[in-house]
């Protein structure tokens, strides 16, 4: 009886002062019993339920996706999941509604914020300590080792569940990390012609499942366009009517190819009689989802820059101008002149490949685009899942 008593006594100096001390074989009971003690105040589990290719990964979870969650025996609701630690200095604070949890574990519970919140900051980590009370009354924030339990927050790649709900998730998030959101025009000044006036002006990101052009292999496979629609002006007293661009609406078109596989290089596959039988899209990197996206951005940033280039005064109408109305200035025709340009012959872009001013600009854009530097990634920012696991997020995958 009093060696019972001892056990007893000593396994609850144990669980006070949380101490690791070996015993024997005849005191292994006592470590088991300490082990649940430090179970009593813990978070277990905190995942991704997934039957699907893409494994669940402790202490990851999708917004709308089913959680397999678990506390120690005693831990009840309410569960939260947001900012903080749950010490005095830095207070818990809850961000992700988490209405459908249930005591200590359960099967169905969801992050249900609907709609998903307007920054891509809100993801990750940041927003990921996870909460739950315990008998005491006291909620705890540790996980099973004694630090805190932090989750990493994933929204669902291909839904409409942001805050505008019209383009898919990817589109609406991966956009917020693009570089450049704003791009200067030289405005032509009429008042001093030498000195132009330079004027920023908002980039409009557009996402398109429609096809842009005709020779597009289709719009699962949409890549992107850049364009600047100048707004013109008349230049008051001019004899023969010129005018100038005043001011500038540039746009970058992404098409939903960028959420698989986007890019600018169309391989086409044939059957023996000739029939097309496939179209793949690559962009000769092999760079998929969010990699793939930043790229195609910076092709067609590079093509805006060229609009730029095109008229370093700012742009104007005018034959003497540009002779043969091509929309390369003849200022930049002749200082290219060994791409091929001649301001005689319409070099237009839009005549398509073997025209000087088309096999010009896509050799330089995607030069950009298959030499970006690494400290030009945007992948640390993907808090994008994958259901299919083919393009799966960057951030999932680490």
């Amino acid at each position: 009886m009093m060696k019972n008593l001892f056990k007893v006594a000593f396994l609850l100096i144990v669980c006070l002062s949380g101490s690791q001390i070996a015993f024997s074989q005849e005191t292994q009971s006592v470590t088991a019993a300490q082990d649940e003690c430090f179970e009593n105040e813990r978070i277990i589990r905190f995942r991704i339920q997934n039957r699907g290719a893409a494994s669940s990964i402790d202490w990851k979870v999708v917004v709308g996706r089913t959680i397999n969650y678990k506390a120690s025996k005693g831990s009840s609701d309410p569960w939260g999941l947001g900012s903080g630690d749950c010490t005095v200095g830095n207070p818990f604070v809850s961000f992700w509604d988490l209405s459908d949890f249930d005591g200590e574990k359960g099967k169905e519970g969801r992050i249900t914020t609907n709609p998903l919140p307007q920054s891509n900051e809100a993801f990750g980590s940041s927003n990921g300590t996870i909460q739950v009370s315990v008998p005491a009354g006291n909620p705890t924030c540790e996980n099973k080792d004694g630090g805190i339990a932090i989750a990493e927050v994933f929204f669902e790649k291909d839904l409409t569940t942001n805050p505008e709900g019209v383009d898919p998730n990817w589109f609406f998030y991966w956009k917020q990390l693009l570089a450049f959101n704003s791009i200067t025009f030289p405005i032509y000044n009429v008042d001093d012609p030498d000195n132009p006036i330079l004027e920023e002006f908002p980039i409009d990101f557009v996402f398109s499942n429609v096809e842009p052009y005709a020779w597009d292999p289709g719009n699962e496979f949409l890549y992107g366009t850049a364009n600047e629609t100048p707004t013109f002006f008349p230049i008051l007293g001019d004899p023969d009517g010129n005018s100038f661009a005043g001011s500038y609406s540039p746009r970058i078109t992404f098409g939903e190819g960028c959420s698989k596989l986007c890019g600018h290089f169309i391989t086409v596959f044939t059957d023996v009689a000739g029939n097309i039988t496939n179209l793949r899209v690559d962009d000769g990197t092999g760079d998929t989802g969010i990699d793939c996206f930043n790229q195609v951005f910076y092709h067609e940033y590079e093509h805006l820059l060229i609009y730029r280039e095109n008229w370093p005064m700012g742009r104007r109408t005018g034959d003497d101008l540009n002779m043969d109305t091509d929309e390369y200035s003849d200022q930049f025709e002749i200082a290219n002149a060994d791409a091929g340009f001649d301001i005689m012959v319409n070099d237009s872009y839009d005549n398509g490949r073997g025209s000087a001013g088309y096999d010009y600009e896509e050799e330089r854009c995607r030069n950009v685009e298959d030499n970006l530097p690494n400290n030009l990634s945007i992948s640390n920012g993907d808090w994008s899942f994958d259901p299919t696991n083919v393009y799966q997020g960057k951030n999932w995958k680490q």
